[in-house]
Parts: structure tokens; sequence; C-alpha cells
């Protein structure tokens, strides 16, 4: 946070680290998680998942898959 009260923006991601993100986020991981591991916030994310072409899945509970 600045002293003018304004919030810092969170870096973004670079080429790698977007296909990081999408790859991760195709993996089964929700947007946060993808966020919290590579340190940028779920937006960032989210921007860099739909920027490599990839589908975000519906908001809500994960259906658990066994194996």
């Amino acid at each position: 946070m600045l002293r003018s009260g304004g919030a810092l923006r969170t870096p973004g991601l670079s080429d790698a680290g977007r296909v990081r993100a999408a790859t991760l986020y195709a993996d089964g991981l929700t947007l946060k998680e993808v966020a919290e591991r590579l340190g940028v916030d779920d937006k960032t994310v989210r921007n860099a998942v739909v920027r490599e072409g990839g589908r975000l899945r519906p908001q809500g509970r994960r259906r658990l898959t066994r194996t």
C-alpha cells in the first residue's frame, strides 16, 4: 500500500508464466490456487487463461473425481 492510500499493482506474467498459469488451471487447480502458486492475483490468472485460449470453468463447487 502506498502512503497516498493506493495499492501497488501486482506484477503481470511473462509469456512463459501465462502458459504455466493456463496449464495449471487446465490441470484442475482453481484460479485462486494458481494465483497463490505463481504469486499473482486471480484476475491475472484469469486473464492469462483466456489469453492462452483456455476455457474458464463455472464458479462454485468443484466436482470430485475418483481414481
